[in-house]
This record gives C-alpha cells, sequence and structure tokens, in this order.
C-alpha cells in the first residue's frame, strides 16, 4: 500500500511552506505497528522506524513538489507537557531532548510531531518565515503548550495575526470518553472548557479538537482549520485508544522550502 499524505488547504495556499499528515499506510513495520509507525520510542525495530521516518518525509516532499529527502527530520521526546524547542536545539542534541512542541526560521529542517489520539497542530507565518509544530492532547492544551509554541514564533519574527494553523487527525468527541472527575477538574481550570464536553449515554465526552480550535483562535492565530480526520474510528489512523498498549505513531511535518 502506497504511502498517504493529507495537506491542508490552508497551509497549502501559503508559498513557501511544505507540509503533510501521513496515514499509517506505506511503511515496512509489521503486527501492531504496521506499517509506517514513526515513533522512535514506540518498541518497533529501530531499523523500520528510521525507515519509515525517511519515507514520510520523502513522500511529504513529493505531495507538496519540494525535495525534503536531505532535510533532517526533527522531533522530540513528547510528555505532555508545554515546553516548546527551538529547532537549533533540538538539532544540537545528543539525545532526545523532551518537549512537546519546535519552532524554526530556517529552511533546513523538516519540523515532526508524533501522535496517535493527540492533536498534531502545523503552524506557520509564511510572510515572516517561521514554522512551528506542536504536541497538544488535553494536557498539554490545557497547559499552554500552543500559547508557547506561538510565543516562541513571535520571538522569531512572526505575528499572532499572520500565523495559521491546521489540525491533523485526532480522536473525536464521539470515542473520546472520560470520566466525571476529569470533567470536573478541567472546567475548575478553565470555565470557558463546558461547551468542549457533550454527555453521551450517561458518560462524558470531551473534544479534544475543539478546544484545541479554541485556544488558537483566543490566542489570535489568522487563520484555524481542521482536524483532518478522526483516529478511533478510522483505520487509516494510529489509535492509542483503539489499539491498546502498544501502538503506532503516525508523523506530521513541516518546513520552510
Amino acid at each position: 500500500m502506497s504511502i498517504e499524505v493529507l495537506r491542508d488547504g490552508v497551509l497549502a495556499a501559503r508559498a513557501g511552506v511544505a507540509h503533510g499528515f501521513l496515514t499509517r499506510a506505506g511503511g515496512v513495520s509489521g503486527g501492531v505497528y504496521g506499517s509506517l509507525n514513526c515513533g522512535l520510542l514506540s518498541g518497533d525495530a529501530r531499523a523500520d522506524v528510521l525507515e519509515n521516518r525517511r519515507r514520510a518525509v520523502e513522500a511529504a516532499g513529493v505531495a507538496c513538489g519540494v525535495d525534503l529527502s536531505r532535510r533532517r527530520l526533527l522531533t522530540v521526546r513528547q510528555v505532555h507537557g508545554a515546553r516548546v524547542r527551538e529547532a537549533e536545539t533540538v538539532a544540537a542534541a545528543a539525545d532526545y531532548i523532551e518537549g512537546d512542541g519546535i519552532v524554526s526560521d530556517g529552511a533546513g529542517y523538516v519540523l515532526g510531531v508524533l501522535t496517535a489520539d493527540c492533536c498534531p497542530v502545523l503552524l506557520a507565518d509564511a510572510a515572516a518565515g517561521v514554522v512551528g509544530v506542536a504536541h497538544c492532547g488535553w494536557r498539554g492544551a490545557f497547559g499552554g503548550v500552543l500559547e508557547a509554541a506561538l510565543e516562541k514564533m513571535e520571538v522569531c519574527g512572526a505575528t499572532r495575526g499572520g500565523i495559521v494553523a491546521a489540525l491533523g487527525p485526532t480522536i473525536g468527541v464521539e470515542n473520546y470518553e472520560v470520566g466525571d472527575e476529569f470533567h470536573a477538574d478541567r472546567a475548575a481550570q478553565d470555565s470557558d472548557s463546558a461547551e468542549f464536553f457533550e454527555r453521551r449515554g450517561g458518560r462524558w465526552h470531551f473534544d479534544v479538537g475543539g478546544y484545541v480550535r479554541r485556544r488558537l483562535g483566543v490566542a489570535g492565530v489568522g487563520e484555524v482549520s481542521g482536524p483532518a480526520g478522526e483516529t478511533y474510528g478510522d483505520g487509516r489512523f494510529f489509535s492509542a485508544r483503539r489499539d491498546g498498549v502498544n501502538f503506532g505513531r503516525m508523523l506530521s511535518v513541516i518546513a520552510l522550502v
């Protein structure tokens, strides 16, 4: 099966930016990691994951009409926090550096984010030549990872109104069941989150994609689109909730060209 690259119309309209949301198709991994697992810390064979990552970056470039094959892919050890790193810091690290976002104002790298239900967010101010990625589950969203990424992009010369954000494949509200304590705690933390909880069959469900969109809008981002798909119900995607303890990770990428 060939690699499938999902593209966002808003980002695709920005000159000088290449991007792509990869599905799970077209890789070399087998079993529960079949087949385009790009998570080096997932438990999959390292050689297979490295080949998957190479294929993913190359395919994203082809989909955008550019050659990304010689670019270094940068990802971080994601911890569901709000720390955002500069690309140069990630590139210089001897080992995986912790974080949940990366920003860059240079064309030498491909920035990547890994997900399997959480929301991957690609950010770009094409006029300023600044891009970023953010790994955004509920912890990161409530903890401020999006705002941290936007602030780092501003340091690089971006403006809030000039930034566009594209949300990749994310678990949908229909499949994201949460407990009463979760609902109460989040409502206490952010009273504006109430509209993103739904009562279904006597249980609370949370719309993480909708909440991420709201946080970006309140933060002043110029345009927001997505999510690009629903992970749990669509077999094209990896899903931690659906697949259990061992699961693959999808890669979403962005780069200046």
